[in-house]
């Protein structure tokens, strides 16, 4: 927690080059920092940066108040797809799509609104529109070909 900035997640890895700052809707304030600097240096990183970190969370801000945000009493469809969000008594998210049915189940003692939770089920959801665009892309593809007299290789 950094004043005037809110909570920050700092990760360490020896993968990364250089300090780098990310700030991104429903993520927050993210910090990679490269194994060989202090989680202090970090910090006194971010406070430098606090200005454009401001700015930056306003305009994401702006962004999240314009998201949809996903509960259990969301009803939502896709063309074939109906979403179905459930909490459960494990300890992790999971997503299953059967029977024309995206199922989300969410941990009991976490919030629905929690950004990873509502993460999951957008990733839920484009999953089923990938498997909705299978089935449907290369028969219009193929139509549209016909039509307009072009080849392709693949869909």
């Amino acid at each position: 927690m950094i004043d005037g900035i809110g909570p920050v997640k700092m990760q360490k890895s020896n993968r990364y080059k250089n300090l780098k700052i990310a700030v991104k809707p429903f993520q927050g304030v993210n910090v990679s920092v490269p194994g060989q600097v202090s989680f202090s240096e970090a910090e006194r990183f971010v406070v430098m940066k606090k200005n454009w970190i401001i700015k930056s969370l306003e305009k994401i801000q702006h962004i999240e108040q314009n998201h949809s945000v996903f509960d259990e009493h969301t009803e939502f469809r896709t063309r074939e797809h109906v979403l179905k969000i459930k909490s459960h008594d494990e300890k992790t998210i999971r997503l299953v799509i059967k029977n024309k049915v995206i199922y989300v189940f969410y941990p009991s003692f976490a919030n629905v609104r929690d950004s990873r939770i509502q993460q999951a089920i957008r990733t839920a959801i484009i999953e089923a529109w990938r498997i909705e665009a299978r089935k449907y892309l290369p028969a219009r593809v193929e139509e549209l070909a016909g039509k307009f007299g072009f080849k392709y290789a693949r869909v």
